[in-house]
């Protein structure tokens, strides 16, 4: 009677362990995310970075650019590195910030059409321009992501800590980089950086969200142009923070009073 009953605790004593490792890998499968395929990535970061509405920002451009032999230029080489840091909303359209890298800092303000400079005095400038006029530094454009949206499968993902990076490339400066600059740059572009169809080129956009909830983190361009004039390089770093938070920017008292926001 005591042998059974020792054999039968050691069953019992064995079903539990059984039991409990069941359960414990019932559990584990619950508590694994399921392993998201390519194709899903990418609908899914381009889908954060559509719905991304406000954010505060800081975006850092370089740009070199070396003219050739004969091009009857001062500077041969030209080399800006500038960088911007403020806050963004887009509905409404409204961007606010400070510049560095030129002479002095300036304080800019961007809303629809507008693109507003203070000066020394204090006072607000006007300083948009025809080809600038839909340049706004909010690190990517929804136009971009919406294009982009359309080029899902020559996109590739890789992975970077805690963040899945999404890279779209392409060489073709005529049909796609020089139709459509200011859409693929225009959010970034504070050194006049220009593709022509006069010569070659390639573009390179990495959009980073991140892998637990697909929040936009950052955007990075590399950019070379190459024509009988010059070679470029632009390479432009973006972080957002504040993602979706329910941001707004200040307008300007001035543009509050004339009703221009």
């Amino acid at each position: 009677m005591t042998k059974m009953k020792k054999t039968l605790s050691a069953l019992f004593a064995v079903l539990a362990l059984i039991c409990l490792f069941g359960c414990q890998q019932s559990q584990a499968k619950k508590e694994t995310p399921k392993e998201l395929s390519q194709e899903e990535i990418i609908d899914k970061g381009l889908q954060a970075f559509e719905h991304l509405k406000d954010s505060e920002i800081k975006i850092e451009v370089s740009s070199k650019r070396e003219y050739k032999e004969g091009v009857d230029v001062k500077d041969k080489h030209f080399n800006r590195d500038v960088t911007f840091e403020g806050t963004f909303e887009l509905k409404p359209l409204r961007v606010r910030g400070v510049l560095t890298g030129y002479k002095f800092p300036e304080e800019r303000y961007y809303s629809t059409g507008i693109e507003y400079v203070k000066n020394s005095k204090g006072e607000w400038e006007n300083r948009a321009t025809t080809h600038r006029i839909n340049e706004k530094p909010v690190g990517v454009k929804p136009e971009a992501i919406r294009y982009f949206q359309t080029q899902k499968d020559k996109f590739k993902v890789s992975d970077q800590d805690d963040n899945y990076v999404l890279t779209f490339e392409t060489t073709d400066v005529k049909n796609i980089l020089e139709p459509n600059q200011n859409m693929l740059l225009g959010a970034v572009n504070f050194v006049a950086f220009r593709y022509s169809k006069n010569g070659q080129g390639s573009y390179q956009v990495n959009l980073l969200v991140s892998k637990d909830n697909f929040t936009p983190m950052a955007v990075t361009y590399v950019c070379k142009f190459d024509n009988e004039r010059a070679t470029e390089n632009l390479t432009s770093k973006v972080k957002f923070s504040k993602q979706n938070s329910g941001l707004r920017v200040e307008v300007p008292d001035e543009f509050v009073e004339s009703g221009e926001q």
